[in-house]
């Protein structure tokens, strides 16, 4: 009896412990959580800047980064095509910078293609809070500033997907003259000399615009594989390249157990960017590689405040 007693307490015993750690590893999973996804969204919200104008007049604005449209008088049209007059919301966001495509992740890149930026905009009209668009024959004058101009500029459209993903399209093959020129701003309005000057036509006007042209590099084209360290993947992490030469940020995808992308040229120098949010804390990782054929890179996301991460990314 008394060994009978004994077995049944060590698998009492052992059953228990089993339970216990069971519990306790199940307990970590489901209170691991991340707002990263939020982290992005609210970014990209708080960006938006509000202005008013009256849609029977010619205004121009000027974004807090220097940017500037001009609409002309009567322009706008309501969802059933009627002109609208009277006070008319205009939201714009600037995305001038990498840090601020990092900050709102949007990267630069064209179905894979990776993209020289020279800068990301968001245009959009309402009133009443009803979305508004560009009557058919009506256009708009965009001034992007830069401090580095380069001939090589065209236009870009926006196409977002049902994750909020933006993928960028020449905007020739949507039906939309491409034609970027750079001008000087001698009055100094808006704090910049040189612009990227364009215009933006009818339905096609407004949403997500973005100066680029697609990066040519000679260098055989081959596949990059970022494999975080243990706690990090798609649902808590974002990873980006960095390519500084390009002043392009690409996106990556994710198969399972690596952050991905593919169509990046052999030799080219890149800091992969990586952040992530779990219950609340930060963790971050800047590995600046030289790229080879297949590579393979293991990075360690080490943790970090937004204020490190934010002072981190202004240093690309």
């Amino acid at each position: 009896m008394k060994a009978k007693y004994l077995i049944n307490s060590t698998f009492i015993l052992l059953l228990s412990f089993s339970l216990i750690t069971f519990n306790s590893c199940k307990k970590d999973t489901v209170n691991e959580s991340s707002n990263l996804g939020s982290f992005f969204d609210d970014n990209l919200t708080n960006a938006v800047q509000n202005f008013t104008i009256n849609g029977s007049s010619w205004t121009e604005i000027i974004g807090s980064q220097g940017t500037k449209i001009l609409f002309g008088a009567n322009s706008f049209q309501d969802a059933s095509g009627n002109v609208v007059t009277g006070n008319i919301d205009i939201e714009l966001v600037e995305l001038l910078s990498i840090k601020d495509m990092i900050l709102m992740d949007k990267p630069t890149t064209s179905n894979g293609r990776i993209l020289t930026t020279g800068g990301e905009l968001n245009v959009n009209a309402f009133q009443n809070g009803q979305k508004l668009s560009l009557t058919p024959n009506s256009y708009i004058d965009i001034k992007v500033p830069t401090d580095n101009p380069d001939n090589n500029m065209g236009l870009f459209l926006g196409v977002t997907d049902n994750n909020g993903d933006v993928d960028w399209l020449p905007a020739d093959t949507l039906g939309v003259t491409d034609s970027v020129v750079i001008i000087n701003d001698s009055t100094g309005n808006g704090g910049w000399g040189d612009y990227y000057y364009f215009d933006m036509y009818g339905a096609s006007g407004l949403g997500w615009i973005n100066c680029d042209y697609f990066y040519n590099d000679p260098n055989p084209l081959t596949s990059l594989s970022v494999i975080p360290n243990n706690r990090h993947d798609n649902t808590n992490t974002q990873v980006w390249l960095h390519i500084a030469t390009a002043n392009s940020l690409i996106g990556t995808g994710w198969n399972g157990t690596s952050f991905i992308t593919s169509n990046i040229p052999e030799t080219i120098s890149v800091t992969i960017v990586a952040l992530s949010e779990i219950n609340g804390d930060y963790f971050s990782s800047f590995t600046p590689i030289t790229v080879s054929n297949n590579h393979v890179e293991n990075i360690t996301l080490s943790p970090t405040s937004m204020s490190q991460f934010l002072n981190d990314i202004n240093n690309l």
